[in-house]
């Protein structure tokens, strides 16, 4: 059986199976929008009884990526503790008329 998909906003390098009406998607994209776009256009095509929904999203962040601004943030913590007179403890400003905080 062969089905013709419709022009839409699908990306490109999905791998679709038809298997007695059933269409399996895979493949991987960077939005949730795309993976729904995939499977509602394909769902309303004739002949199709479901569809099985295995596209997943690529990662935003690399895993190298987390380790250095983990890093960053802790060095960044230190040297602001590092350099707060007042160790342990934290100064809140809640009025917008002034433009820094100060500690009487």
């Amino acid at each position: 059986m062969s089905i013709e998909i419709p022009a839409a906003p699908i990306p490109e390098g999905l791998k679709v199976t038809v298997d007695e009406g059933w269409v399996t998607l895979k493949g991987e994209v960077d939005w949730e929008y795309q993976r729904t776009a995939a499977r509602d256009v394909v769902s309303q095509l004739m002949g199709v009884c479901g569809v099985t929904n295995e596209i997943t999203l690529a990662p935003r962040v690399l895993p190298s990526d987390v380790k250095s601004r983990i890093k960053e943030s802790l060095e960044r913590s230190a040297d602001s503790d590092a350099n707060n007179p007042y160790p342990g403890v934290f100064i809140l400003c809640l009025s917008s008329k002034t433009s820094g905080c100060t500690r009487d």
